[in-house]
């Protein structure tokens, strides 16, 4: 994985990543929260992957990412699953 950009956000409690990353086949959200968290060296329930974007033909993927420093600030900013109606 290459990073291209790494901003500290401390209003909101955590890192915002954008970078790049190379694999064979889509790797979905959950490949790259993998690979964010190997490479970064986090706590995998404080990452949360916002987009991955790959070109058609291309095995290079954009990755949009943030690590949360905490649960807490994770639980003030992300929303919440919607339930189902009964």
């Amino acid at each position: 994985m290459k990073i291209q950009k790494d901003f500290k956000n401390d209003l909101l409690g955590r890192r915002e990543i954008e970078g790049f990353m190379e694999h064979t086949e889509n790797p979905g959200k959950e490949g790259a929260k993998k690979a964010v968290v190997d490479f970064l060296k986090v706590d995998g329930n404080l990452v949360v992957i916002k987009r991955v974007v790959g070109n058609f033909g291309s095995n290079v993927f954009y990755v949009e990412a943030y690590v949360y420093d905490n649960e807490d600030a994770m639980k003030k900013v992300e929303p919440k699953p919607k339930e189902k109606k009964k």
